[in-house]
């Protein structure tokens, strides 16, 4: 809880009495503890959450995006680049229906269908060029999204499902598509031995099937799915026993 990623606030540095352990310089909790949510934030319902390297999100019933942790390079979404040991509210003007959080930064879809990200994008693991009243200089010496921006090359979907890797991110458009960008160095996107990708490209190798959902890990990427005349079948038989 370096970063302030559990939630916990003040409590972040407390000893073993609550369950948590001091080890490496950080605190550590071994057991579960409820995440308070404070001020406005009181009495909110969790839908979701995502945990990210050192940070985490959580979309509230209702839309509301909070989040909390390692606020580096932009990737809390919060306008600056401060850490927050408590879960705060994401400034993007739609409700969120689904988020995912990576290495150093995070995707949030919303209920109009569009596709926001924020956070390192130097391998194009954002699928945008932000705008430059979004973006700021990290303490790496490079431009970062520090607030929510449109995916515009996304605009055409309809997002189901989005996953963060390490560097890379993958969105599945409901008619099946799989669109990933990034980091390609091991070959996570599923797009062969191309190069890092900027803007969201389709995996071409699976568009014979209709893929339902995917997870990403810090190099790696699974998607499931089934042959997309399987999926035909399937929705011609619920249609016809509507």
């Amino acid at each position: 809880d370096e970063h302030g990623q559990l939630g916990r606030g003040e409590d972040a540095g407390g000893g073993r009495p609550d369950g948590s352990s001091a080890g490496s310089g950080a605190a550590r909790r071994l057991t579960p503890a409820r995440v308070a949510l404070a001020g406005g934030l009181a009495g909110g319902k969790v839908a979701s959450a995502a945990g990210g390297r050192s940070h985490s999100l959580a979309v509230l019933r209702g839309g509301r995006l909070l989040a909390f942790g390692c606020g580096e390079a932009g990737r809390l979404g919060l306008g600056d680049q401060r850490d927050r040991p408590t879960p705060s509210a994401v400034p993007l003007g739609e409700a969120v229906a689904m988020a995912a959080a990576g290495g150093a930064h995070s995707l949030a879809t919303t209920a109009g269908g569009r596709v926001y990200a924020f956070g390192d994008g130097r391998q194009g693991q954002l699928g945008v060029e932000p705008p430059g009243h979004a973006t700021a200089m990290s303490a790496t010496g490079h431009r970062c999204c520090v607030l929510p921006a449109w995916v515009e090359a996304l605009a055409a979907i309809s997002p189901r499902a989005v996953a963060c890797g390490g560097d890379f991110s993958l969105v599945v458009a409901h008619d099946g598509s799989l669109y990933s960008f990034g980091a390609n160095s091991f070959g996570q996107l599923g797009l062969g031995c191309a190069p890092d990708q900027r803007a969201p490209c389709r995996v071409e190798a699976l568009r014979h099937v209709a893929i339902a959902t995917a997870a990403a890990g810090a190099g790696h990427c699974l998607a499931a799915g089934w042959p997309r005349e399987k999926a035909a079948e399937a929705a011609a038989a619920g249609e016809e026993s509507a």
